[in-house]
């Protein structure tokens, strides 16, 4: 298995882009930022302090991972 992990710093994030699966699940497939639209299927909060107001960019049901 061949995994990628890529770090956008100083990056605005403007949308999170959403598709439903077969069960009706919504499932990220784009966050959309001020320098154009990434492909992904996860998103990583670090906004440490401002993780809650940044999540608020859409309203998504989160995991907490520790």
């Amino acid at each position: 298995m061949h995994l990628l992990l890529q770090i956008f710093e100083n990056c605005c994030v403007t949308g999170i882009k959403t598709d439903e699966d077969s069960l009706g699940l919504k499932r990220v497939v784009a966050v959309e930022t001020n320098r154009g639209t990434i492909r992904t299927n996860n998103v990583i909060n670090c906004a440490g302090v401002w993780a809650p107001h940044a999540g608020q960019v859409r309203l998504m049901r989160r995991q907490h991972v520790a």
